[in-house]
């Protein structure tokens, strides 16, 4: 406890010695301003001043550019789940296409509610590429667009969709060509 005090008194003694010292260069500031008749600021080390403002402004410069770039991630976060939710909402409601082919091992399905579009193929190969293509009922493509598959699904969301798109085929991308594991129609196509 002694020792403990006598820190103490020794941090107060300092405490007061910076006091003193400020104090007195507050004075002599003064007495240059009264002499001199202009306001006289204390000395600072000029390269620690342009140091501190250099920090100042960089750390500005980055907060800003990261500031940008989460919000460019925000926005796409945002898109994505816009496009999930809706993708979700066709899946479950929309009406069925008919499902012409699947690969060994993928199941998938392809429905479409009020001019969407939306197709999930499940078993893909995380590691491989895919395309997805959509056909009107004559056979010409409409749209061709690379999609990566994810936790083992295709998942595919087109809003609105050409009312031509009579055909989807989801299929696998290989230096030897295209290989279809999912192939869907509309209900109308098969009926005509």
């Amino acid at each position: 406890m002694g020792e403990l005090r006598s820190i103490a008194s020794d941090l107060a003694d300092v405490e007061r010695a910076e006091r003193r010292e400020r104090a007195a260069q507050r004075v002599e500031i003064k007495e240059r301003e009264d002499d001199e008749g202009e306001t006289v600021e204390p000395d600072l080390p000029p390269r620690a001043g342009r140091g501190v403002m250099i920090a100042v402004v960089l750390l500005v410069v980055v907060l800003s550019i990261w500031n940008f770039v989460l919000r460019g991630q925000n926005d796409s976060l945002q898109a994505t789940l816009v496009a999930e939710q809706q993708s979700a909402a066709v899946i479950n409601f929309g009406e069925p296409w008919t499902v012409v082919e699947q690969a060994a091992g993928v199941e998938g399905v392809a429905r479409v509610e009020q001019g969407s579009l939306a197709v999930m193929v499940r078993g893909t190969d995380d590691r491989a590429p895919y395309v997805i293509t959509l056909y009107d009922a004559s056979g010409t493509r409409i749209h061709t667009e690379a999609h990566a598959s994810v936790n083992q699904q295709v998942s595919w969301f087109r809003g609105p969709v050409s009312a031509r798109a009579a055909r989807i085929d989801v299929s696998l991308d290989r230096d030897t060509g295209q290989t279809v594991v999912f192939r869907a129609e509309d209900p109308a196509l098969a009926d005509s």
